[in-house]
């Protein structure tokens, strides 16, 4: 519109109120233009008006300067349900009109604070944050701590995300809102937080059983006698998703004495005395391993399943494939060497490799199912590998009964495939660098610390007895344990720095597990190096079937044999009867003499026979309703066996181990290396 346009001149006739439109005119004798808007009823209008000339005499015409934006609600959740707790907390001390907000701890103070997008119909309101006082009151911070934003444009979202991982929250503005007219030359503004001296403490979740992100659970961390909560929700809000990585700030405590987590699944884990400032990146535990093998169809599912039928039987592998082609590679290194490797259903395009540790084997297949069958020697334990097409994914891994993924616990690596190690600083990169050294037949493992104490645990498998293993600047506060083919050890790292040389004479495959402050961190693991093949984890301890833990029975339902071990390694045996009484003859038998015989609820009917040290006789007679039992104890390292004579044959279908009731699968049953 133009002022030398006779058309523009005047206000076009109508009812204010009554009326509905927007009403433009020119006042040639005043030279000023004049804009209305009537509706008889609520009507929105944003305007941009650009001009040639400088704006000059701007008047508000009709306008309620005293009109406030509607207050604000604090809503705090209790037992009782929400209550209304704004007029006590401060939130409206500012009238605005908000149209994002945040909460975070931006100071680290251990308590959450506000922040506040505000906004006009027309343009943008100085944001606002509330610093949350510690007594359920907010006071406004001076022009928002720096992050009071811009004027241009109208305020759209705020997310926080900690971008450069200093322990700070930052803040993320967005101003674009609509109409897009008012809203061209608004920016994006990224505001840095300047911290403090508090610490903090980030964590990542990995759900494994439950879904990849860990939606819906619940950390609640303890630090100083304080416990804050944060729940896993994506960090979805209005129109924005803030980094769903979990910050929690700690005040001056040096330490958090606890995590605990709830999964959505409903499992809790727990992880205590933690070191301050660091991220930490927390795997779902996953340690079900039921007996019987678990439910899968092949053909129109694809995944590796393992399972055991029985105590003492072997490990059943199967590859399964779908419709379409599909490789797996599975690699395992056990502590010792395996007994009984079988193949099963395998082509002449499958490769099944045994090593002196274990095997290898690479599964191509379309449909079908291949597999190997294995048994551990006793006491001893086995890191396992798994890939399909190359990429190494939990959620490919079914184990026991109820085929429950596992989460990782290394990796399992060709040695000749290791990256040189990157370089660090000791004292100050926190983490395991680990590669090649001075030459590919030198591996070098270093675990470094960062000033603050960090526990470690470091195992280390070859799949060849060619290897040899050389620990680098331990003290008296790490242990060593040598391996038939590797080495562990047990320690920390402040300052400093510990490690392990690994010399090799031919290539093998390198298993590896690195825990740090009770977790494996795969960030923490060569963490300047963009390196692909560390990125994921692939291995896994294989789950054994383990006796510890009491079984659950009703003598007078449950008739049978149940036997566990507890935590101070006393092994417990219990005979239940049927209604017309149940008679148990039998022998422990060891190489060494055991420690401690302890009989449980005898009658004079029953007999326990201890004259030869290496072994307990017994014979029990017993009816419903009553148990009978011995508690022993024998050397660590003793062999042991079980066997029951009586009641002769199918006594081994009464056997029960451990609080999965393991069933056997014959007797004599070899108890030893637990």
């Amino acid at each position: 519109m133009s002022t030398d346009d006779p058309d523009v001149e005047g206000i076009f006739s109508h009812t204010p109120g009554v009326d509905r439109g927007i009403y433009i005119g020119y006042d040639s004798t005043q030279q000023h233009w004049q804009i209305l808007v009537s509706s008889p009823d609520r009507f929105v209008l944003r305007t941009l008006i650009e001009t040639s000339e400088p704006i000059s005499d701007l008047t508000a015409i009709g306008f309620n300067p005293n009109t406030l934006p509607r207050d604000d609600q604090l809503l705090i959740n209790t037992e009782q349900g929400l209550i209304d707790q704004s007029q006590e907390a401060g939130i409206n001390s500012v009238p605005i009109a908000g149209s994002s907000i945040v909460s975070g701890d931006f100071d680290n103070d251990m308590d959450l604070d506000l922040y506040i997008v505000a906004t006009g119909p027309a343009g943008n309101r100085p944001n606002i944050l509330y610093e949350n006082q510690g007594d359920g009151t907010f006071l406004s911070v001076p022009d928002a701590g720096g992050a009071t934003g811009t004027n241009l444009g109208i305020g759209d979202s705020v997310v926080t995300a900690d971008y450069d991982l200093d322990g700070f929250l930052d803040l993320f503005v967005t101003n674009g809102e609509s109409p897009r007219q008012l809203n061209q030359d608004a920016p994006y503004q990224l505001f840095h937080n300047q911290g403090n001296d508090n610490h903090w403490l980030e964590i990542d979740l990995e759900g494994v059983v439950s879904n990849r992100d860990g939606i819906g659970a619940q950390v609640f961390v303890t630090a100083g006698g304080v416990t804050q909560l944060r729940e896993q929700s994506g960090g979805i809000h209005n129109k924005a998703q803030n980094h769903q990585r979990l910050h929690f700030g700690l005040a001056d405590n040096e330490k958090v004495d606890e995590i605990l987590i709830r999964w959505p699944n409903g499992q809790e884990q727990k992880i205590n005395n933690v070191p301050v400032n660091q991220l930490l990146h927390i795997l779902e535990p996953s340690e079900s391993f039921a007996p019987g093998k678990p439910v899968y169809t092949v053909g129109s599912e694809s995944g590796v399943f393992v399972w055991k039928n029985t105590f003492d039987g072997a490990y059943r592998l199967r590859t399964v494939g779908a419709e379409d082609p599909t490789q797996f590679l599975v690699n395992l290194i056990s502590t010792d060497g395996l007994q009984d490797v079988t193949p099963f259903s395998l082509e002449t395009n499958d490769k099944l490799e045994e090593t002196e540790f274990g095997f290898s084997l690479d599964s191509q297949l379309v449909g079908w199912q291949d597999g190997v069958d294995f048994h551990l020697a006793p006491g001893a334990k086995a890191l396992f590998s798994v890939t399909q097409d190359g990429v190494a994914n939990p959620r490919q891994l079914h184990v026991g009964h109820e085929g429950t993924p596992l989460s990782p616990d290394g990796w399992i690596i060709d040695s000749d495939e290791f990256p040189l190690r990157p370089d660090f600083t000791p004292g100050e990169d926190l983490g395991l660098f680990v590669g090649q050294g001075s030459s590919p037949e030198e591996l070098e493992f270093r675990f470094n610390g960062d000033g603050n104490f960090h526990q470690t645990k470091l195992s280390v498998l070859s799949s060849e007895a060619t290897a040899s293993f050389s620990p680098v600047k331990l003290d008296l506060h790490d242990e060593l344990t040598t391996l038939n083919n590797g080495v562990t050890i047990e320690g920390g790292v402040s300052t400093g720095l510990d490690g392990l040389d690994v010399t090799i004479a031919e290539p093998v495959q390198i298993g590896f597990a690195y825990e740090q402050d009770s977790l494996l961190p795969p960030h923490r693991v060569n963490p300047n190096l963009q390196d692909d093949l560390l990125k994921f984890p692939n291995a896994y301890w294989l789950p054994l079937a383990t006796p510890y833990g009491q079984p659950e029975y009703d003598p007078s339902v449950n008739e049978g044999i149940f036997l566990w071990l507890d935590e101070q390694d006393f092994w417990h045996l219990r005979m239940t009867g049927s209604e017309e009484g149940s008679r148990y003859v039998g022998s422990i038998v060891s190489d060494q003499a055991a420690i401690n015989v302890q009989t449980v609820k005898l009658e004079e009917t029953d007999v326990v026979d201890t004259t030869d040290p290496l072994r307990i006789d017994f014979d029990f007679r017993v009816w419903q309703s009553w148990e009978d039992g011995i508690d022993f104890r024998f050397p660590e390292g003793a062999a042991l066996t079980l066997n029951l004579e009586e009641p002769g044959e199918g006594a081994a279908d009464l056997l029960h181990v451990g609080a999965e009731q393991w069933p056997v699968s014959e007797l004599p049953l070899d108890l030893s290396g637990w």
